[in-house]
């Protein structure tokens, strides 16, 4: 039961790692499009509205950068718990065919 219950946690959280992993696929697309469509505009020539798109352009990074933690959490890989050499050995153990005389 506790193996039971530990499966289906680790499973609702692959799940919802899933769901976020997806949720920031979709920001980062519309992000990227975002910024496709503004690399295409011809740069203005005057200082005012320079200064007003740097200033757009600070604020779009400090919007991005607030979604680090969200990133770090999906790309990080994830530990996998090693079971001891002993465990593993007795499995494999369990799971093989028997060894046939010669």
């Amino acid at each position: 039961m506790q193996r039971e219950q530990r499966l289906k946690e680790h499973l609702r959280s692959l799940r919802d790692l899933e769901g976020l992993l997806e949720e920031l696929l979709a920001w980062l697309a519309g992000l990227e499009s975002t910024l496709l469509t503004l690399e295409a505009e011809p740069l203005p020539d005057d200082i005012p509205t320079l200064e007003s798109l740097i200033s757009d352009h600070r604020e779009f990074m400090e919007n991005t950068s607030k979604r680090q933690p969200e990133v770090d959490s999906v790309c990080k890989p994830r530990q996998q718990v090693k079971p001891p050499s002993g465990a593993q050995q007795t499995k494999d153990r369990k799971f093989s065919r028997p060894k046939t005389p010669s």
